[in-house]
């Protein structure tokens, strides 16, 4: 298939999707009801159209353009898991949510992690383990992209209710990451700043990829977030950055069950009983 091809079926899935959540969005909060959205008179559209991506073969894509269609189907898929078989609440059920869920992309057996470590961030171990994702003789090492865009982070979907503003394009790709870096940054949890203390609490995405923004150097994350920024923020963090004082980073702490809006939760029996544990 021709990159128009792969982008005109991202497109596709997209539209179908966003019209499930329309069906599904409650009026009065505009939070999507996951309760209801696999009941939606589109949700069984979605799941013929979706069961496409089995014929799209991701290592004959140029890097740029697997860049950008493997975020698409990150943020694509994990929706549609939600809808499909729950919102993984818990810390425990997170981690086989986004470990053991798996689906048919060209023939590639891939879970979350394996579309986030081992192709995103170009096979560097996720948290917490020592190795990537894939293995020296696993064949789909070679969708692993060579080079790591941190802004790759802000560009994903994280929880059910953050979702990004629209699709990456190999074609505007830069445009597209920058899109999703100020929205994400723009957020009151992401970057909250008090000049007055010299103090700056984050959203611990940074704390955990802490290295793909930037090895050692505190100041080129700093000065990476004010580039980012706008406004009132900026003028605030580029204040902190010249003040006298060098400032303390602090993380905020993370629950997904407190913004999750309408859901089932995800139980890994859905999945054990599934022996390839497909979508």
């Amino acid at each position: 298939s021709s990159v128009g091809d792969v982008m005109d079926l991202i497109d596709l899935i997209t539209s179908i999707l966003l019209r499930v959540e329309q069906d599904a969005t409650d009026k009065r909060s505009g939070i999507v009801d996951y309760r209801i959205a696999h009941r939606a008179q589109f949700f069984y559209l979605l799941e013929d159209v979706v069961c496409k991506l089995q014929g799209l073969d991701l290592g004959y894509l140029d890097e740029m353009t697997r860049f950008a269609v493997v975020v698409d189907l990150y943020n694509i898929m994990i929706k549609y898991a939600f809808m499909k078989i729950g919102v993984p609440a818990s810390r425990s059920t997170r981690t086989l949510f986004f470990s053991d869920v798996k689906m048919n992309i060209g023939g590639d057996i891939l879970s979350f992690n394996d579309l986030y470590h081992g192709i995103l961030r170009g096979n560097r171990p996720p948290r917490g383990a020592s190795s990537g994702v894939f293995g020296g003789k696993d064949p789909r090492a070679r969708l692993s992209l060579t080079k790591m865009d941190p802004r790759v982070h802000l560009a994903l979907q994280h929880t059910p209710i953050y979702a990004s503003t629209g699709c990456l394009h190999p074609t505007t790709l830069h445009y597209d990451l920058q899109r999703e870096t100020k929205a994400f940054l723009a957020r009151h949890t992401s970057v909250m700043i008090d000049n007055a203390n010299s103090t700056l609490l984050l959203t611990p995405i940074f704390k955990r990829y802490k290295s793909d923004f930037s090895k050692s150097d505190s100041v080129a994350f700093l000065n990476f977030l004010e580039r980012n920024l706008e406004g009132g923020k900026k003028m605030c963090m580029r204040s902190l950055i010249e003040g006298e004082k060098s400032p303390k980073i602090d993380y905020n702490d993370f629950d997904w069950g407190l913004i999750a809006g309408n859901y089932f939760p995800f139980k890994p029996s859905v999945i054990k009983a599934n022996e390839k544990r497909l979508l």
